[in-house]
């Protein structure tokens, strides 16, 4: 697939609340040839997204200004979109906020390429090669 002339390049959704870390990610991000959806400061907006669009991948602060992002993994997991966890907190807590977190790839904070990297890495098999609207529920 191409897009404008070139190759179809992969969608993260990005979540995070504190705006210079989701500046930074974005930042990273693009700069690694990645299309950034968002950020989005909020678990409401990024299900709005996913109304519209399915990204290739998520990276996913774990604490945003409604709440954990359990419910937002968990329909993640529902339409097949891999994610990566960005947090402060340490495995366990992570876990123990919402099992559709265990086990997902962390990129701890302060947030840098080589850790978000290797993270997004772990994910490609399972990306999405078929972006666009998700299907129908």
């Amino acid at each position: 697939m191409v897009q404008n002339g070139g190759p179809l390049r992969p969608t993260v959704l990005v979540v995070e609340d504190e705006f210079p870390i989701s500046l930074e990610l974005e930042i990273l991000l693009e700069g690694h040839g990645w299309d950034v959806i968002g950020p989005v400061r909020t678990v409401g907006e990024a299900v709005c997204i996913l109304g519209d669009e399915r990204p290739s991948v998520a990276v996913l602060d774990v604490l945003v200004a409604d709440g954990h992002v359990g419910a937002l993994a968990e329909r993640l997991q529902q339409l097949d979109v891999p994610f990566v966890l960005s947090t402060g907190l340490h495995p366990v807590e992570v876990e123990r906020l919402h099992e559709a977190l265990a086990g997902a790839p962390l990129a701890s904070k302060p947030v840098n390429w080589t850790r978000l990297e290797a993270a997004l890495a772990d994910l490609a098999p399972q990306m999405n090669k078929l972006q666009g609207p998700p299907p129908p529920d």
